[in-house]
């Protein structure tokens, strides 16, 4: 503790105005405001050094509750997409076996073609099946997403699995021209090349 007596009423009324107290009255009773106020931080400060090792602690095992709740959301996601993916092939939309030896294909063929299935093919599939390799396609990217620690572009194309399950494949997206059932977009810029004189 600092010793007040021996500093003058200024100095005293100085130091009471900087903690915010009031500095009326005479030296005795500005010196035992001021131990008061002395009094009262120290007892502040011996309560919050508990707090915060406390919270120190708190805070350690919510990081460890959030990531114990992302492996679990991530243990109950996979789940669900081999559902769909089961699910599918159940109903013979889509054969397991072949979705491995189409990547070999396309890996084959310099991926010109869609999942080794010819441009004639990708027109002619239902409806069904195109959203369905739409889900797959979507599977794949949010799998790749997480892999590599894109938390905003998994919620993307968790979102947009979400819309193709519920809505289907709309064949003016760009998913659509990814998988090769939309219209390429046309080039710009090929019919507007200008000459410059130099």
């Amino acid at each position: 503790m600092v010793s007040y007596s021996s500093q003058t009423v200024a100095q005293l009324k100085e130091l009471l105005k900087q903690k915010g107290l009031s500095a009326a009255g005479v030296k005795s009773d500005l010196i035992a405001r001021l131990e008061e106020s002395d009094q009262q931080e120290q007892s502040k400060a011996d309560s919050l050094v508990p707090e915060a090792t406390e919270e120190k602690i708190v805070d350690k095992e919510e990081e460890q509750q959030e990531q114990q709740e992302d492996k679990d959301n991530e243990k109950e996601l996979k789940p669900v997409y081999n559902e769909t993916l089961q699910d599918s092939s159940k109903e013979g939309k889509i054969d397991s076996s072949n979705v491995s030896n189409d990547k070999k294909d396309e890996t084959k063929n310099g991926g010109d073609e869609a999942d080794g299935v010819s441009k004639e093919e990708l027109q002619n599939l239902t409806p069904e099946e195109k959203k369905q390799k739409a889900i797959e396609l979507l599977i794949k990217k949010i799998e790749r997403a997480k892999k590599f620690g894109e938390e905003r572009l998994a919620e993307t194309h968790e979102k947009e699995l979400k819309r193709v399950e519920k809505f289907g494949l709309e064949l003016s997206s760009d998913l659509a021209r990814e998988l090769g059932f939309g219209k390429p977009l046309p080039s710009a810029g090929k019919n507007f090349k200008r000459k410059f004189n130099n």
